[in-house]
């Protein structure tokens, strides 16, 4: 016998309800889930004065995980940002997480099952903030050296 449209509108409220709730979950999603064991591998680092992205090629030659910087070819402002970094005997995961958070950027990974790659990037909210961060440092900068002179 076929379901009617009237017997059919709780079933699909009902899986509605489920994904909204987390009871099931996008494709996407679940392959967000499946762990990538290469970020268990550990690694000890040090960095002194030296660029995102040279941090980045040098974790991905130890590592052999591909790890890229910036929202693309173009984001030189992420992939020139220099740090001071000592990882010892830390996860990947630990690493790509701590140089995120450190930078107040995301990180992802994209790619095939298996052979993912992982970015470091600035959102747009993150840059715009950064951006709104440095006019006010640089705005407090200029009334100090204006108060300075005069007095």
């Amino acid at each position: 016998m076929p379901l009617r449209i009237h017997q059919l509108i709780p079933f699909v409220g009902a899986a509605l309800a489920a994904t909204l709730w987390g009871g099931v979950r996008p494709l996407a999603a679940q392959e967000e889930t499946i762990p990538d064991p290469r970020l268990k591998q550990t690694v000890t680092y040090t960095a002194v004065d030296t660029p995102l992205l040279k941090i980045a090629e040098d974790l991905s030659a130890k590592t052999g995980v591909t790890i890229r910087v910036g929202s693309g070819d173009r984001d030189w402002r992420a992939r020139e940002r220099k740090l001071h970094v000592v990882f010892k005997n830390a996860s990947l995961e630990t690493a790509l997480y701590s140089l995120a958070k450190t930078l107040q950027c995301d990180w992802r990974r994209t790619g095939e099952t298996g052979k993912w790659a992982y970015r470091i990037w600035q959102t747009t909210r993150q840059r715009d903030y950064e951006t709104a961060m440095l006019a006010s440092d640089q705005q407090e900068t200029e009334k100090a050296i204006q108060a300075t002179r005069q007095g």
